[in-house]
């Protein structure tokens, strides 16, 4: 006999219905309205128990749901109301001036390069109640394929809030940016996710490391689901730690996990290295050797790199300064003679 529901018993949950396209409501509010905007339905590899990923390889089912979904197949629809984000646009800023300072001049070849990201009008606001925070207003950026820059500005300018947004960790409120022509602000999550596995390579100021595993297996980790990975002992090599691959984390000092950490973000060969204060929880000595390793990369592997940093020394190792502050890009330098990164000091 079914159960008759009393009036104390609270209301069944009733499940959003989905769309006609077969769409499923997804967290991508209207930063105007609120309102939910909906995400395709992903489809299913395999609905059948053998091969379910927690009873078969999950790296497999991996791979196979990355297939299913190609790179540019998942527009973002409606991610703002160009018309309705009047507010978050306006008065968005000015275009910054490049300036040459000092020996800071162009890098020969360095305005040739074809640009990997544009960003134009970019603005992201976190709304807290009824307080509107301002992260970014109105930026315009082009990063150059196989470039070195330098994100120079105080803690609370917009820095690592532009980071996330070029390497696909957030998305702006309004504006657009593009990767090599293809539009990462129409990108939705699963789409993001394949750009960032595929693309981007990420270090940040914490290793994050995994304690019960090696050196050499916390690099492994990413070879699983990269595409044409390096040898992990290769990538520890680049970054001088040829003789600790079988090391835990706590037997390394604070300045190798962080080269563990970069081994382990560019061991996938990416097209972009994003930095976010590598430095900055390590000594003047240590640091040196850090930056040695992300100049060794970039020059090595090409990959166009941006290091997030509040200290202005590192700035004299760049291609390129963008200076950040109160959310806008205020000045571009461009070096003519880069500084070697065992040539700094502070």
């Amino acid at each position: 006999m079914a159960h008759a529901r009393g009036d104390s018993d609270p209301p069944a949950a009733e499940e959003p219905p989905p769309g006609n396209d077969g769409s499923v409501p997804g967290g991508l509010p209207d930063r105007t309205s609120g309102q939910i905007y909906r995400i395709p339905r992903p489809q299913r590899v395999n609905d059948s128990p053998a091969s379910h990923p927690l009873q078969t390889d999950r790296v497999a089912a991996f791979r196979a749901a990355a297939e299913a979904h190609p790179l540019q197949s998942f527009p973002r629809a409606a991610i703002d109301d160009r018309e309705g984000a009047s507010g978050y646009c306006a008065g968005a800023g000015r275009r910054a001036r490049t300036r040459r300072k000092g020996s800071m001049t162009a890098a020969p070849g360095s305005t040739t390069r074809p640009p990997v990201f544009a960003a134009r009008g970019v603005s992201k606001i976190y709304r807290m109640g009824d307080v509107e925070v301002h992260a970014l207003r109105g930026v315009d950026l082009d990063l150059r394929k196989g470039e070195f820059v330098v994100l120079l500005g105080p803690s609370g300018s917009g820095k690592s809030t532009l980071l996330n947004i070029l390497g696909g960790l957030d998305v702006p409120s309004c504006g657009a940016v593009s990767y090599r022509g293809m539009p990462l602000t129409e990108f939705d999550d699963a789409a993001l996710t394949r750009y960032r596995r595929e693309h981007v390579g990420f270090v940040f100021q914490f290793y994050n490391l995994i304690p019960s595993l090696t050196a050499r297996e916390n690099v492994s980790l990413i070879t699983e689901i990269a595409r044409r990975p390096l040898d992990p002992a290769a990538a520890l090599g680049m970054v001088g730690l040829a003789d600790r691959l079988d090391h835990f984390p706590a037997q390394l000092s604070g300045g190798e996990q962080q080269r563990v950490a970069i081994a382990r973000a560019v061991v996938k060969r990416p097209d972009v290295l994003l930095c976010d204060e590598p430095t900055g929880a390590l000594d003047v000595q240590t640091g040196i050797v850090v930056l040695e390793a992300i100049e060794r990369i970039n020059r090595e592997i090409g990959a166009t790199t941006a290091v997030i940093t509040h200290n202005a020394v590192i700035a004299e190792m760049a291609d390129r300064v963008i200076h950040i502050s109160g959310g806008q890009v205020t000045h571009v330098d461009e070096n003519r003679r880069k500084r070697p990164a065992h040539e700094l000091a502070w």
